[in-house]
C-alpha cells in the first residue's frame, strides 16, 4: 500500500506512513506544541537532504543511517507506523543496503522491529524510547542555537561577498 502521489515523486516518499490507531501512547513528543521537535521540522531536514543531493549528487553524502533515524523519528513525532519496506525506500538506497542498517539500527537499540498480526509478511519498525529521547535532545540543540549559527553565516557572507567585491 502507497500513499497517493508517492509513486513518481521521490520528495513525497518519505512521507508514505501507515496510520496506526495502536502505536503506543504517550511515543509522541511531550511537548506537542514544541515546533523545535516537531514532525514538519523533521521532515524539513528530509527536504533539504533531497535538496543537496539533487543539486550536489548523493554519493558525496549518503547516510542511509541518519535518513533512516529522521523518518523513524518523524513517524514516532506523528504517532505513525512505518513498514520496512517504506523505511528501505525511505533510504534513498539499495534494499540490501538499507536491510543492512534496519539490522545495525535495532543491534544497537536505535530501532525495533515488530510482525504485524494482520498481514504475515509485513514488519514494522519503530525507533526505540532511548533513541527517540536523543533526537529529542539534537532538535532541541540545534534549535537553540539556529538563529545564531544563521546570523553567522550571514557575516560570514557579507564578509566574502565584500572581499571579492
Amino acid at each position: 500500500m502507497q500513499a497517493a502521489g508517492t509513486r513518481n515523486d521521490p520528495h513525497a516518499i518519505g512521507h508514505a506512513v501507515f496510520r496506526s490507531s495502536d502505536f503506543p501512547s504517550g511515543s509522541a513528543s511531550e511537548g506537542d506544541g514544541d515546533n523545535r521537535a516537531s514532525e514538519d521540522r523533521v521532515r524539513s531536514v528530509l527536504a533539504a537532504r533531497r535538496r543537496r543531493e539533487a543539486v550536489i549528487g548523493r554519493e558525496l553524502f549518503a547516510d542511509p543511517a541518519w535518513d533512516m533515524l529522521l523518518e523513524l523519528y518523524a513517524a514516532y513525532l506523528a504517532q505513525r507506523r512505518i513498514s520496512v519496506s517504506e523505511l528501505v525506500l525511505a533510504s534513498a538506497v539499495p534494499a540490501t543496503t538499507a536491510l543492512r542498517w534496519i539490522d545495525k539500527l535495532e543491534s544497537g537499540g536505535n530501532a525495533t522491529r515488530t510482525s504485524d498480526p494482520l498481514h504475515g509478511r509485513r514488519m514494522w519498525v519503530e525507533i526505540s524510547p532511548d533513541a527517540a529521547a536523543r533526537m529529542h535532545s539534537y532538535f532541541e540543540s540545534i534549535s537553540d542555537g539556529s538563529s545564531s549559527a544563521l546570523n553567522e553565516l550571514r557575516v560570514a557572507r557579507a564578509d566574502l561577498v565584500g572581499k571579492a567585491g
